[in-house]
């Protein structure tokens, strides 16, 4: 696994075997990065289930300003410190929280991020989704940017509307990205 764009495009990327793991592909960080790229640099960028922090180094790499990463697992949370380190961010550019979407969510500050990036288990339910981005739109700023990476069946579409998010979805194979954002009055 790689950078796939900006200023660390091509340094490789870490990622623990043994895991459950289901990195995001280059196909969809790909697509993900042409979407949000004009926007990204000089923004506060927030990768919760940061895995191996592939998604935030990318952002970084692209000129973020500052990644938070959020990632419960030891060996994941030490894999992204290594990926950081092996692409040379400097220590002011990134935090990483070494505890649960939730528990993040329910007890930090989230109005500062211009774009949060969620991907948790493909299995997770309806239920969970909706917890989450209750979470979440109760305490991010009014021009935040939601992405979230899911299984192609999850209900996003009808979680989005009952919480008055504007949900744009995309498809790559069985995976769909839905781009979620305060609906403009």
């Amino acid at each position: 696994m790689k950078i796939i764009s900006g200023k660390r495009r091509g340094k490789t990327l870490a990622s623990p075997a043994h895991l459950p793991l289901r990195p995001t592909s280059n196909k969809v960080r790909e697509a993900l990065f042409n979407i949000l790229r004009l926007e990204i640099p000089s923004c506060f960028f927030l990768d919760l289930f940061a895995g191996t922090g592939a998604i935030g180094i990318n952002a970084l790499s692209e000129g973020a300003e500052k990644v938070v990463f959020v990632e419960k697992n030891a060996t994941c949370a030490r894999t992204i410190l290594k990926n950081l380190t092996n692409a040379d961010f400097a220590s002011d550019s990134y935090m990483l929280f070494r505890e649960t979407a939730e528990y993040f969510l329910t007890h930090r500050k989230i109005d500062q991020f211009q774009f949060i990036f969620l991907d948790p288990p493909y299995n997770y339910s309806t239920d969970q989704y909706l917890f989450l981005l209750q979470k979440i739109e109760k305490k991010m700023n009014p021009q935040c940017v939601i992405i979230l990476e899911h299984i192609k069946k999850s209900e996003i579409q009808a979680i989005s509307k009952a919480l008055e998010l504007d949900c744009e979805e995309r498809t790559y194979g069985r995976t769909k990205l839905s781009i979620l954002g305060k609906m403009q009055q």
